[in-house]
């Protein structure tokens, strides 16, 4: 059986890729990137009949490079004399990969070996810019009349921003949304989630999916019986852009207005204490089970729950049945519960692309970027499948292809309102990371992991406590290393 591709990266490999051999440019040069590119690129379009050349790269994850072909078959149908040239690299170690070469050609003076538009996700943003390797687009998008901020959903600006400066174009809108298999649910005779589902019945809803599949002899495709699922959620809870959501739906804060952490508090312990539990009792994975494989076991119908985006829909839907894939063609989806009963939070951000700031294809790399966020280019990318469009103007257009895809490739009915459920109560971790250094903020987010990780492993409460004090007073030290 050929392995599944799963789409979520750990943030500790942004961590080792962006530290290890390489050092630090002078922090008076950080951010600034080409201050004259916006002369580079000049104004106006493009002709269409414009001949030149463009570097890109993004993983080799089957999304990923879906995603990239698209792009690149829409562009040319406008710039059929722009060659775009990609490069799919092993998704395992692909940011440490565009840090090392973007570093290197910087500092050799070789900038032409580095890839003229590259892929990354929010995770990536600021370690990309703390080595200078992306340029700001604030001046270039004020520049040009066919692109504004305002046109994109709010959060994927946000997200997309470091010290108020945008170093990324956001490609997608990805809200955390509940993915189901419908035929376990059918198999176990219990209700399928609906939107807005409270936290009490999401978990009584696991108890009767329990009790019901161990008396079923009901099996999925591969021949296994659901009864004999090791869980019922897969996921990884320690992905930012679920743990810190689920923290402030508990009315947990990493740091208050001041940067004082605050991380140590009763409704911390109480967030993780539901996780915990919800992994005592068999329900869901465990968290190294959730950072090295989350998803596979979903996509393999070996378990009845799982925590993602938009962005990983054609893996979850990918079915080979002569490779032994079947993916999971029975699918539903609805919003992430409000696991508290408090005020409700979700997680979400965006992807995109930035420009490296010493390109010598300025105008094919500013054409290609905003071709991403173009309609044209939207629709393109919606057609594999994958991504809410970043444009708000295709977020409620019946006719917009990421709606339309849905409905005739996995169910008349299905259900869009998940992907954009309650969206000003949509949150990431750029909510905090304004109170705190830019340089302290991935070793923050790897504290919250920590601590998640290390307290659900206890098997005291004293231990479950001291897992969270530590982790709190660690981020404390990177603030006051940083400030």
């Amino acid at each position: 059986m050929k392995k599944l591709v799963c789409v979520l990266f750990s943030l500790i490999l942004l961590v080792a890729g962006l530290s290890g051999c390489m050092t630090k440019i002078d922090e008076d040069d950080i951010g600034k990137g080409n201050e004259g590119f916006v002369g580079e690129i000049g104004s106006g379009d493009l002709p269409s009949d414009f001949a030149g050349e463009l570097s890109v790269a993004c993983t080799n994850a089957d999304s990923e490079r879906a995603a990239m072909e698209a792009f690149i078959e829409s562009f040319n149908k406008k710039y059929p004399n722009i060659i775009v040239t990609p490069t799919y690299l092993e998704a395992g170690t692909y940011i440490s990969r565009i840090a090392n070469v973007a570093r290197a050609a910087s500092s050799l003076g070789r900038h032409d070996e580095m890839y003229d538009v590259f892929w990354l996700a929010q995770d990536y943003v600021n370690g990309l810019y703390e080595i200078d390797a992306c340029q700001p687009l604030d001046e270039v998008i004020e520049a040009d009349d066919e692109v504004s901020k305002e046109d994109f959903v709010d959060l994927s600006v946000e997200v997309s921003q470091v010290n108020g400066k945008m170093y990324m174009m956001p490609r997608d809108y990805n809200q955390v949304v509940m993915y189901y298999n419908k035929d376990i649910f059918e198999a176990a005779g219990v209700a399928e989630p609906y939107d807005g589902m409270p936290g009490d019945e999401f978990v009584d809803m696991l108890a009767q999916l329990r009790a019901n599949l161990a008396n079923s002899t009901a099996t999925n495709e591969y021949g296994l019986k659901y009864s004999d699922m090791p869980f019922l959620i897969d996921g990884n809870v320690c992905w930012d852009s679920f743990c810190w959501p689920l923290l402030k739906n508990f009315g947990a804060q990493i740091v208050d207005e001041e940067g004082e952490v605050v991380f140590d508090s009763e409704e911390t312990r109480e967030c993780i204490s539901f996780w915990k539990n919800l992994i005592d009792e068999g329900y869901a994975c465990t968290v190294s089970t959730g950072k090295s494989a989350g998803g596979a076991q979903f996509m393999l119908q070996n378990a009845a729950i799982l925590f993602q985006s938009r962005a990983s829909l054609s893996n979850i839907l990918n079915r080979v049945p002569e490779d032994e894939i079947y993916g999971v063609p029975n699918l539903g989806v609805v919003s992430v519960p409000n696991f508290s009963g408090g005020d409700y939070a979700v997680g979400g951000g965006a992807s995109g692309y930035s420009i490296y700031p010493h390109t010598s294809n300025a105008k094919e790399a500013w054409a290609f970027v905003k071709h991403i966020v173009s309609v044209e280019g939207q629709n393109a990318y919606a057609a594999t499948g994958n991504g809410v469009p970043v444009l708000k103007s295709l977020l409620e257009e019946d006719s917009a292809v990421w709606i339309t895809w849905a409905e005739e490739n996995i169910d008349p009915n299905f259900n869009h309102d998940a992907f954009v459920y309650e969206m000003d109560s949509v949150t990431s971790t750029r909510e905090f990371f304004a109170f705190i250094p830019v340089a302290a903020q991935n070793s923050v987010v790897a504290c919250i992991d920590e601590a998640f990780t290390n307290a659900i492993a206890q098997l005291t409460q004293s231990g479950f406590d001291q897992m969270i004090r530590e982790a709190a007073a660690r981020m404390s030290i990177y603030i006051a290393q940083n400030s």
